[in-house]
């Protein structure tokens, strides 16, 4: 049998190679777990409700803010970490599954924002310029915790610069999934599944009040989407990774990752040898099928 492979660079100088005889998406992930739910949500075995109970320690804790209609949030140091500044951006309260893989909706992820942007400004001792700022749901993609909680971390050298590939990616229209507020969401990237969440240029301003609040518009409509179109044949939500990039404190760009297949050889030697990733199916297939 013929068959035409596909080689295509993204930002980053990544490379990934498809097609061939995989040109169709799958949902079956028989080595995904649910989350367990086992033990009541709240209680003190979730060591971030723990310290919210009369009594306890809280000395990690930097600050709590009030975001109104998005409730309250907390900036908290994270003890087991190489990164001289790593922070925790998390509400007070556990979510059930339904409501942790969506983020808690779209007023929640504002309130991380927000509250990301507030310790990017000072509290909790530092005023830093660069940061990455992400979110882990599902054992899969990284996270054992039913506590949905944001990292926020300053890296430790300066970045590729990437914002001018951004900026052709954001042209490929047979990428794209939806625009919406100023953002064209692109997929693309070394793993099946993700995509990019790509700012207007004059967009891309201090992060003002504006600005987050669309970009949370914007990830909260791209979660449910995959959601939607990629619940497992064993009827489980993709376990999903949320990452933002901030630089000179602009929004860079959002990306969002769903675990939707697993690595093997020849992922992990493209870490090394800087050969292309391999995925199971193209990005055009994904749209396609978020599209259909």
């Amino acid at each position: 049998m013929e068959t035409e492979e596909l080689i295509e660079c993204w930002p980053g100088e990544i490379a990934t190679l498809s097609d061939g005889t995989r040109s169709t998406v799958g949902i079956d992930r028989p080595w995904q777990k649910a989350l367990n739910q086992e033990v009541d949500i709240g209680v003190v075995t979730c060591p971030f409700c723990a310290e919210e109970q009369p009594g306890a320690d809280r000395t990690l804790v930097v600050k709590v803010f009030n975001r109104g209609k998005a409730g309250k949030w907390k900036i908290r140091k994270n003890r087991m970490t190489p990164f001289p500044f790593h922070h925790l951006i998390l509400p007070l309260e556990c979510y059930d599954n339904e409501t942790l893989w969506t983020l808690g909706g779209e007023r929640k992820i504002a309130g991380a924002l927000h509250t990301a942007r507030s310790a990017m400004r000072g509290y909790g001792g530092s005023n830093i310029e660069d940061a990455f700022f992400f979110v882990h749901i599902g054992y899969s993609a990284g996270q054992r915790w039913k506590h949905e909680h944001w990292h926020l971390i300053e890296p430790p050298r300066k970045p590729t610069l990437m914002e001018s590939d951004l900026i052709e990616l954001a042209e490929r229209e047979n990428l794209v999934v939806f625009r919406n507020l100023g953002f064209t969401v692109v997929a693309g990237g070394c793993r099946a599944g993700q995509c990019y969440i790509i700012p207007r240029r004059g967009e891309m301003e201090m992060f003002p009040d504006r600005q987050a609040n669309t970009l949370a518009t914007t990830i909260h409509r791209l979660v449910t989407l995959f959601n939607q179109k990629f619940t497992s044949a064993q009827g489980l939500k993709p376990d999903f990774q949320v990452f933002v990039r901030f630089m000179n404190r602009r929004l860079v760009y959002a990306k969002y990752t769903p675990i939707l297949n697993m690595w093997g050889g020849s992922e992990y030697a493209a870490i090394d040898e800087m050969t292309p990733f391999v995925l199971p199916w193209p990005h055009e297939a994904t749209v396609r099928h978020l599209l259909s």
